[in-house]
Parts: structure tokens; C-alpha cells; sequence
């Protein structure tokens, strides 16, 4: 049961690394964007 909740704990924090990773690269590329736009 606790190695269970381990496992799940890791997964869980695995995924919200990549979904953070993710949004970080998308919000570089929107705001370099947007940075293009106004020169």
C-alpha cells in the first residue's frame, strides 16, 4: 500500500513537471512572439 501511494506521488510529480515544462515553453514562445510584434 505505501510503496502503491509512492508510486503514484512520483507519477504525479513526473507529470506536473512536464505539464510546467511545457506551459514554461509556451509562454517563451507567446511572449517572444508578442516581442516580434511590437519592434
Amino acid at each position: 500500500m505505501f510503496a502503491k501511494n509512492k508510486t503514484c506521488y512520483l507519477l504525479g510529480k513526473n507529470i506536473f513537471f512536464v505539464e510546467w515544462n511545457y506551459m514554461k515553453k509556451v509562454f517563451v514562445c507567446q511572449w517572444n512572439i508578442c516581442r516580434k510584434d511590437k519592434k
